[in-house]
């Protein structure tokens, strides 16, 4: 686990059921930093980010060249997951970083996987990424015939992907371009509003 805030680590286990002599390995550090300095080359199943919300996200954890390090600290086999908030119908954080993991991993290989059945308004969805090809359609049903009820989650179909892509402004964000202030403004504004009075 790599958290920034030594609090978040301390809270886990003190209040969260975490014991002190617990195999996960907790570095206080930047998410950016940690991946930089990592010597773990090629022996990572996955990689998971929950570091971003809907109006705030860390820009330097998102871009291409970021990613390119995570890519390298993965087996081939390896997975990059990513919790992410934003708006299918007027978002553009989420379009652009998409685009971002596709310069990474390639066309087909990202997947979105949302998080309730509608797409419509702020959500929340998952993003999946890995060089190998993945059949999310199958975790799903694996997963609905594990709990033995219907699973509320929706998996983008590629040409669904590809679709909404086009039909949305996207580019790749780089360590030189990447404002993600202004990309998650369309979401802020759904969710706050400006008011004239």
């Amino acid at each position: 686990v790599v958290e920034i805030d030594p609090e978040v680590t301390k809270a886990a286990l003190t209040f969260l059921g975490v014991s002190r002599d617990t195999k996960i390995r907790s570095f206080n550090e930047d998410g950016r930093w940690f991946v930089m300095n990592c010597k773990e080359k090629g022996s990572y199943d996955f990689i998971f980010g929950d570091a971003f919300n809907d109006i705030s996200i860390p820009y330097h954890l998102t871009t291409v060249e970021f990613n390119r390090s995570c890519a390298e600290l993965l087996k081939p086999d390896g997975i990059l997951m990513a919790n992410i908030i934003d708006s299918f119908e007027n978002g553009l954080f989420m379009p652009a970083y998409l685009r971002t993991l596709e310069e990474v991993f390639g066309k087909g290989k990202v997947h979105v996987l949302t998080i309730g059945a509608q797409r419509k308004g702020i959500s929340t969805c998952v993003i999946v990424a890995s060089r190998k090809d993945l059949d999310l359609n199958d975790f799903v049903r694996v997963i609905g015939e594990n709990g033995k009820k219907k699973i509320n989650s929706h998996v983008f179909s590629d040409d669904l992907l590809q679709k909404y892509l086009q039909d949305h402004p996207s580019f790749v964000l780089t360590d030189d371009y990447v404002p993600v202030d202004n990309l998650t403004a369309p979401i802020f504004e759904e969710r706050f509003g400006y008011k004239r009075h």
